[in-house]
């Protein structure tokens, strides 16, 4: 008896030794980790910023990468890149979280790590590129991308999928609506994600059951539980601790890495880009009615600096580019003020001028290959033909206001002023119609009834050899437009 209790003891030590033993240890041990979030729009400031922080993760020794994806929304060429930096990461293992939702471009980059781990609400998939049409927000068309486009996207969510040991032709069929997917079970007990197409060989006799699980007419997205039955997903942790607990990473070990203020200033710049180049347009406008007075010149090089300087540092316009523009407006300048009445250098200045201007808000990408980059030429052309639209309305605006405002009306005084022809103008002026003998800018000289007198535009700028209307006189000058 005592012999039988005896090994009862022992059976239930060792029986609660293996049931403590069987506690989930973490699949991961890590000494540093860093974790990297990609959130937003996927542009080339974004492509940028996660190549930054993969390096500064590299540089502070972290022996593993985090990156939480949620996004929907993107470039495809960027997500691209995006997706091929994070799969190029070799000296270290990476996981991928999505809290909430990794669509469209999003799915590319959730595949992209060696490991996949969804919130429980998360969603996957829907990853078709669309076209859209020209406009300030990329409006969708509804309509899917060519097939050499889709293809390309298809195999690289295979490959991707092939790293994840997760099924490939689900994969695929995130990007093209036209695919059907059946699961099937074999008589063998394996399970395979099979088209039609590479079922037409199968012996019908070694399967055992068939289930469609995506149809032709829908594009695939995954629920989070349909991405963890089906292979994607490791696991559904609640929230990004929960995961980094599960791995075995401490909070005291996390290196967060998130976006610099300067690449939140930078995409602030790019999204504000049209509204500098208003402001620096009318600048320039301002400065060549009314040059040497210092304030115009000023808006337009700060409107000008901003709005090229955010489509450099976004990676939307290169030195060149932005020296283009510069030389268009240096021989519109030329003509304006050296070499006026021929016309030549200003037609050349302005399609100069016009091309590095809508080559600075295009991709780094000379000539359009892909129906993607001629709807982002057709979004970016809008984009600048609005800009334009409101420049000219402005232009009226400020002819109208300008001349009224204390600043440069104090201004053009001084101008008519000094070395004055005529100290005292004859009311009796008025109505009387001569003939610019100087650039009126608005303030030179005109000739009337054989005098040369000192003489402001309203608002205009008047060439020499035009014929000018006074319109008023008082204050000691006189006031002309083109008659």
């Amino acid at each position: 008896m005592r012999r039988w209790l005896a090994l009862l003891l022992i059976c239930g030590a060792g029986t609660a030794g293996a049931e403590e033993g069987a506690a989930p240890e973490p699949a991961h041990r890590f000494r540093k980790v860093a974790v990297i979030p990609i959130e937003g729009a996927l542009d080339a400031g974004m492509t940028a910023s996660v190549a930054r922080r993969i390096a500064e993760a590299k540089a502070a020794s972290c022996d593993a990468l985090f990156f939480e994806v949620d996004t929907e929304d993107g470039n495809l060429a960027q997500a691209q890149a995006i997706s091929d930096a994070m799969a190029s990461v070799d000296w270290a293992p990476t996981i991928c979280y999505v809290p909430s939702k990794a669509l469209s471009a999003g799915t590319l980059l959730a595949l992209s790590a060696r490991e996949l781990h969804l919130g429980p609400a998360a969603t996957l998939g829907g990853c078709q590129p669309i076209l859209t049409l020209p406009g300030f927000g990329g409006i969708s068309t509804g309509r899917g991308m060519g097939e050499t486009t889709q293809s390309k996207l298809r195999a690289s969510l295979a490959n991707l999928a092939r790293r994840l040991q997760a099924p490939e032709r689900l994969a695929e069929a995130f990007v093209t609506e036209s695919w059907e997917v059946h699961r099937v079970a074999w008589i063998d007990g394996s399970v395979r994600y099979l088209t039609p197409e590479d079922l037409a060989g199968a012996d019908p006799k070694a399967i055992s059951s068939d289930q469609v699980v995506d149809r032709a007419d829908t594009l695939l997205t995954l629920t989070a539980s349909q991405a963890l039955s089906w292979g994607f997903a490791r696991s559904l942790p609640t929230d990004r601790d929960a995961l980094l607990r599960s791995v075995g990473v401490p909070p005291g070990q996390r290196l967060l890495l998130e976006r610099s203020w300067s690449e939140r200033l930078v995409r602030a710049l790019e999204w504000l880009a049209p509204v500098f180049l208003i402001v620096g347009l009318l600048g320039l406008v301002a400065a060549f009615k009314m040059p040497g007075h210092g304030l115009p010149e000023v808006i337009a090089a700060l409107g000008l600096g901003l709005c090229f300087g955010g489509q450099y540092l976004a990676g939307m316009a290169s030195w060149w580019e932005i020296g283009l523009f510069g030389a268009g407006i240096l021989l519109i300048a030329l003509e304006l003020f050296l070499f006026p009445g021929y016309g030549i250098l200003l037609g050349i200045g302005a399609l100069t001028a016009l091309t590095g201007l809508v080559l600075a808000f295009q991709p780094q990408r000379l000539i359009p290959q892909t129906l993607y980059d001629w709807g982002f030429l057709g979004r970016s052309t809008l984009k600048l033909a609005a800009s334009f639209g409101a420049t000219m309305i402005g232009a009226v605006l400020l002819a109208r206001v300008l001349p009224q405002a204390p600043y440069f009306r104090r201004l053009s005084l001084q101008a008519v002023s000094s070395g004055s022809a005529l100290t005292s103008p004859d009311p009796g002026l008025l109505g009387r119609v001569g003939t610019a003998t100087t650039v009126l800018r608005p303030a030179g000289k005109i000739e009337l009834d054989g005098k040369v007198l000192d003489a402001v535009s309203e608002s205009e700028f008047i060439e020499p050899g035009k014929p000018v209307r006074v319109t008023s006189v008082s204050g000691g000058r006189i006031v002309v437009r083109s008659a």
